[in-house]
């Protein structure tokens, strides 16, 4: 039962006798086999919930010293925050929305979890712990519509108020403190909800309390670029400028970016990179787009597909320059793949 895969390791568990005595190590075994399929459902969590649940019975039932003895290492698997969070991924992963449904059963699954560690005084892998928090808050913002029409108003209301609710439990939580994580989470909220006044607020605690890392400057400079329509109008000037510091590791007292007051010594990132490229291939500077994906090569030494596609399509709308049309004519360019000629082109541009 061990060496199989999920199918046929959760067939066997459920061909089990209805009062079959399983160990502790028997029951890690098959719960390490579940959570080792690839990729994780809500399939998956149901089914290492099933096992969970056989092993809090099976401890239940213990009667001899000898057996709540050997049962007790099934506290350890019932209460452990690695497990509970696994669980919560699998119900949430590999999902840009969260349909209602999954969503409340990770809230379920959050309750149970509690349930199971009441009491548990080991902290180090108490449940809940910032991980599972984290898991919990980005499965609700990724709950929130993304396009705003009358039929998506209250559903918008009513996700804003379990996202509260959460972020307060995560506040009241003595033995938890939000990470930053958490707080790059709640960005994402404001973003989603339209609320720009909260998020500069929101960037500048996190400065505060020294949470304020790439990611976090990733998600600011995302809220401005979606929430003020930058693509299309507004000043990109002050998002070139971030990145300018950013590429020279320097602090920034004023940005002028509204949802970034301020900004630390940061390093560039990929995230970085791929923002700035589809904002200027949007809005027609290609040139300068291809000094950004030269940067972003640098810096990773490989470009996401997605950068492709957002420089043909400024090129698709835009045209090519003259230098680059020149390129694409040369006999020796012309039987290269497409991705090879916008790698080329982009080599050729910084000559």
């Amino acid at each position: 039962m061990i060496r199989g895969n999920a199918d046929e390791t959760f067939d066997a568990f459920l061909a089990l006798e209805p009062h079959t005595t399983l160990s502790a190590s028997e029951y890690h075994a098959i719960v390490r086999v579940l959570l080792h399929d690839h990729p994780r459902t809500r399939t998956t969590a149901r089914r290492t919930l099933a096992v969970i649940e056989h092993a809090k019975k099976a401890r239940s039932h213990a009667q001899s010293a000898n057996h709540k003895l050997v049962y007790a290492e099934l506290d350890e698997l019932v209460r452990d925050a690695f497990l509970w969070n696994c669980v919560l991924a699998s119900i949430a992963s590999r999902q840009r929305h969260v349909p209602r449904d999954a969503l409340d059963e990770l809230f379920d699954v959050f309750a149970a979890g509690e349930s199971a560690a009441a009491g548990d005084t080991h902290l180090a892998n108490r449940f809940p712990n910032i991980v599972s928090y984290n898991t919990l808050l980005h499965a609700v913002v990724c709950h929130i519509p993304t396009t705003r029409t009358s039929g998506t108003a209250a559903r918008t209301l009513h996700t804003e108020k379990l996202f509260e609710a959460a972020w307060d439990r995560l506040a009241r939580d003595e033995h938890v403190v939000p990470d930053s994580v958490s707080w790059t989470t709640r960005i994402a909220f404001y973003t989603r909800t339209g609320k720009r006044g909260q998020i500069a607020e929101c960037v500048k605690q996190m400065n505060d309390l020294g949470l304020l890392t790439t990611p976090a400057i990733n998600a600011a400079l995302w809220a401005y670029i979606a929430l003020w329509r930058i693509e299309r109008q507004g000043d990109v000037a002050c998002v070139e400028q971030v990145y300018a510091h950013m590429k020279a590791s320097q602090p920034l007292e004023s940005t002028g970016v509204p949802t970034l007051p301020t900004l630390p010594r940061a390093e560039l990132s990929v995230a970085t990179c791929a923002l700035l490229i589809r904002v200027l291939a949007a809005r027609g500077n290609l040139s300068g787009a291809l000094n950004v994906m030269h940067d972003l090569v640098a810096i990773n030494g490989d470009t996401p597909a997605s950068v492709y596609h957002t420089l043909f399509h400024g090129f698709a709308r835009y045209g090519r320059s003259a230098r680059l049309v020149s390129w694409h004519t040369d006999p020796a360019n012309r039987k290269k793949s497409p991705l090879h000629c916008a790698v080329s082109a982009e080599t050729t541009w910084h000559g």
